[in-house]
């Protein structure tokens, strides 16, 4: 018994003393480390700025720590400083040595998790020798970090670039003709955890505005600062190799009587070399010629003579930027009218159902409406003008409505106030047109066919009208004056007459002749 309680009290005493060996090698790696070196002991001093990192993340507590070794001997220690001007945590660490080309180990202090942490990072030993800085700091990292530095892709937001090439040192993208190289949004992709830079300024793709009218410099630094790489981006737009078209167009009527005539040359693209003297003109002259932009131009035309004049801007005479010549212009083609319309033609119309006025202008009028005409004469009362329909645009038809049974003559007139004009706008000359006999019989095809088969003769007349039917008889002759009234009427049965008219006061009249071919009214002039 004796012998066993020995033996279980030595076990006792192993697992305590493999307990506390434990514990007490525990506090050692969990503890503040609380390096020192005595830098009297050496003869010469290199530096690092550095920044630390465990496991990718950054050291920022400025309780982490690093030293430096030199065969398992501290030789310098520094702890993390943050430097407000670079908004960044570095870590100004001065090593020690006696000789040169010694290597230098690393080991970093991690407050937070309170641990030594090895690094596979190491140096050679340079006599007064400077690693890092500010902006591009030493790494001392574990795991070791990229070293990295490219810029993969790059492109822009809301444009499709028609070429993007991307070499060791130079990004070039090519752009549609007409894009805004000014106000750009850059989207790209750079090496893992690398940071992009333009005037020292960080980037963020697809976020910051960016002026491309110029080169660009990129600078991307690498995960451990040790690369720095620099792109020089240059944006242009595709060369434009169509040609320049030229259109030539007016807010003038292109029939007008009024000068000078305004005109625009717009060219697709601002151009140079396009000069007054290029300008092909036919009756007419450039009284003006301007531009504000190059793209376009502003003239004034005055004709040379009345009549047709045109404007066209012939090809290859102007150049755009890339050298492209233009394209031709359409003709535009003018008539300066300075004549007035006039009414060339007058007459009156019947069928069993309607009666018309058929006018003829001697030239295309615009704005006929019934309010510019009037009826006029005894046989007028109580008629009125139904509508107007246009045959062409020099002849009309202006129907009547309203018939009455009032014999006598009957005109249609303008009125003072109408509004008929020309193409060019000038305004009706205004006439008394000729009146004529209304007396409510129905024309008939034998009325047509009289009319070619009678002669009166003479007219105008003094004392007598012969009165000779090719074939059949005449067998009524009625003379109306312009009123309706009767003046001569006589009841005969003959092919062949001589109408006495002596005692017939001298004026306008109307001879009716009625027949078994049919019936006929003629004017007749009495002297």
């Amino acid at each position: 018994m004796c012998i066993k309680t020995k033996k279980m009290q030595k076990m006792k005493t192993n697992l305590f003393f493999i307990f506390l060996m434990g514990f007490f090698i525990k506090s050692i790696n969990s503890q503040n480390p609380n390096w020192t070196v005595n830098a009297s002991s050496y003869q010469y001093s290199m530096t690092f700025t550095s920044f630390l990192n465990v496991n990718g993340a950054t050291l920022t507590n400025t309780n982490d720590a690093v030293a430096a070794f030199v065969d398992g001997e501290i030789r310098g220690v520094s702890k993390v400083q943050f430097v407000q001007s670079a908004n960044k945590y570095v870590s100004f660490l001065t090593v020690f040595a006696n000789t040169n080309n010694e290597i230098i180990n690393f080991k970093i202090y991690n407050s937070n998790s309170n641990t030594v942490v090895n690094t596979d990072t190491s140096e050679i030993f340079k006599i007064d020798g400077n690693f890092g800085g500010i902006s591009q700091s030493y790494s001392i990292a574990s795991p070791k970090l990229s070293e990295i530095a490219q810029i993969t892709s790059f492109r822009f937001d809301g444009i499709t670039a028609v070429s993007v090439n991307i070499s060791s040192d130079k990004i070039s993208i090519i752009l549609p003709n007409n894009s805004d190289v000014s106000s750009l949004i850059p989207v790209f992709e750079s090496s893992a955890k690398s940071k992009v830079f333009v005037n020292e300024v960080v980037q963020t793709s697809g976020k910051d505005l960016q002026n491309f009218i110029n080169k660009v410099e990129y600078k991307v630094l690498s995960e451990d600062e040790s690369t720095l790489k620099e792109y020089l981006v240059s944006v242009s737009e595709a060369f434009n190799n169509n040609p320049t078209s030229t259109t030539i167009s007016t807010t003038n009527n292109l029939f007008t009587n009024l000068v000078p005539v305004n005109v625009e040359v717009a060219f697709s693209k601002a151009v140079s070399g396009f000069k007054k003297a290029d300008i092909v003109l036919e009756n007419a002259v450039v009284a003006s010629f301007s531009t504000t932009n190059s793209q376009s131009y502003q003239l004034t035309l005055v004709p040379k003579s009345q009549g047709f004049f045109s404007i066209t801007i012939p090809a290859n005479i102007a150049v755009d930027a890339n050298s492209n010549q233009n394209e031709i212009s359409n003709t535009l083609e003018f008539v300066f009218d300075l004549s007035k319309p006039i009414i060339t033609a007058i007459s009156l119309d019947k069928n069993e159902s309607s009666t018309w006025f058929l006018i003829t202008f001697n030239e295309e009028v615009l704005n006929v409406d019934s309010a510019d005409f009037e009826l006029v004469g005894l046989a007028s009362t109580d008629l009125e003008i139904a509508e107007i329909t246009a045959i062409s645009n020099a002849q009309y038809k202006i129907q009547l409505a309203n018939l009455n049974t009032k014999i006598g003559v009957i005109s249609l007139q303008t009125t003072a106030s109408n509004n008929i004009r020309d193409k060019s706008n000038n305004a009706l000359v205004n006439a008394t047109f000729e009146a004529y006999f209304l007396n409510n019989e129905v024309l008939t095809v034998n009325d047509v066919t009289l009319e070619k088969n009678i002669s009166i003769f003479p007219n105008p007349a003094k004392n007598n009208i012969n009165i000779i039917l090719d074939k059949g008889e005449v067998n009524q002759i009625i003379l109306y004056d312009l009123s309706g009234k009767k003046i001569v009427e006589k009841h005969i049965r003959q092919q062949k007459m001589i109408l006495d008219i002596k005692k017939v006061k001298t004026g306008i009249y109307f001879l009716s002749i009625v027949s078994d071919q049919g019936n006929f009214m003629k004017k007749i002039i009495i002297n």
